[in-house]
C-alpha cells in the first residue's frame, strides 16, 4: 500500500516579497485616499460654514438701516412700516442661517464652535430687538395703547416697555378719577374744576413730551454698536473660514 504524504505547497521566496510589497503599498494608497478625503470634508465644512456666514452678513445692511431711524412717537409712516419689515425679514433669515451654521460640520473646529457659541448668544438681542419693536410700532399704528397691549407691556422683560405701561396707567388713573369726580356738575367749585382740568392736561402733555422719541439706547439700555455686536463676530468667523480655504 502506497502511503500518500501531504505535500505543502511552497511560495518561492521572490513571490512572497512581491505579495508583501503590494500589501504595503495597498496600505499607502488606502491611507493616501483616507486622508485626502479627510481633508476634502473638513475644507467643504468650511466652504459651507462660510456660505451660512456670507448670507448671515448680507442681512446686516436692512438691519442697520433700521435701528439709524428715528420713530418721533406721533405717526407710523409707510416709510417706517417698510423699514420694519425689511428689519424684521433680515433678523428671520439670519436666524435661520444661524441655525443651519449650527449643524455645520465646521463646528468640529474649536475656533468655529466658540465664535458660534458667541455670535448666538449676541443673536438673542436682535431677536428681543425685533419683537419689541413690533409691540411699539403696533402702538404708533393704531394711535394708542389699549388695555391688553398694556398688561403685554407691563409683563415685558423689557424695562422700557414697563415704564411706559406705569406711566400711562397712572395717567389713565388720574383721567378716570377726574371723570368720576366731576360726573356731576351741580354745586362744583369752577376754580378748583379748572385746577383740576389744567393738572390732567399738564401730565398728559408731559407725557407726551417725554415718549416724543424713541430713542434705540433708552429702550435697550444698549448702543447701537452692541446690539450689531452679532455682526462683528459673523464676520471675524467668516475671514477665519476664509483663510481655511
Amino acid at each position: 500500500m502506497k502511503h500518500l504524504k501531504e505535500q505543502k505547497e511552497h511560495i518561492p521566496m521572490s513571490k512572497g516579497k512581491k505579495i508583501a510589497i503590494c500589501v504595503v503599498i495597498g496600505l499607502l494608497v488606502a491611507g493616501g485616499v483616507f486622508t485626502t478625503l479627510f481633508f476634502v470634508n473638513r475644507i467643504s465644512g468650511y466652504r459651507e460654514a462660510k456660505n451660512y456666514t456670507d448670507e448671515i452678513l448680507g442681512t446686516k445692511d436692512a438691519v442697520s438701516a433700521y435701528l439709524e431711524r428715528k420713530l418721533d412717537g406721533k405717526e407710523l409712516s409707510d416709510e417706517d412700516k417698510k423699514a420694519f419689515e425689511s428689519f424684521k425679514s433680515a433678523i428671520e433669515r439670519a436666524e435661520s442661517y444661524t441655525e443651519n451654521l449650527g449643524a455645520s460640520k465646521a463646528l468640529k473646529d474649536t475656533n468655529v464652535s466658540e465664535k458660534y457659541e458667541k455670535a448666538k448668544e449676541e443673536l438673542a438681542k436682535l431677536t428681543t430687538n425685533k419683537t419689541v419693536e413690533a409691540m411699539l410700532l403696533g402702538v404708533l399704528e393704531d394711535g394708542e395703547i389699549s388695555e391688553e397691549e398694556l398688561k403685554v407691556f407691563s409683563e415685558s422683560d423689557n424695562e422700557y416697555l414697563k415704564n411706559i405701561s406705569k406711566d400711562l396707567e397712572d395717567y389713565r388713573k388720574k383721567v378716570k378719577d377726574f371723570k368720576e369726580k366731576y360726573a356731576d356738575l351741580k354745586g362744583v367749585d369752577k376754580t378748583q374744576l379748572d385746577n383740576d382740568y389744567a393738572a390732567i392736561t399738564n401730565a398728559g402733555q408731559k407725557l407726551t413730551k417725554k415718549y416724543a422719541e424713541i430713542k434705540t439706547d433708552d429702550v435697550y439700555k444698549m448702543s447701537r454698536d452692541d446690539i450689531l455686536s452679532f455682526y462683528a463676530t459673523i464676520e471675524e468667523l467668516n475671514k477665519y473660514l476664509s483663510e481655511k480655504i
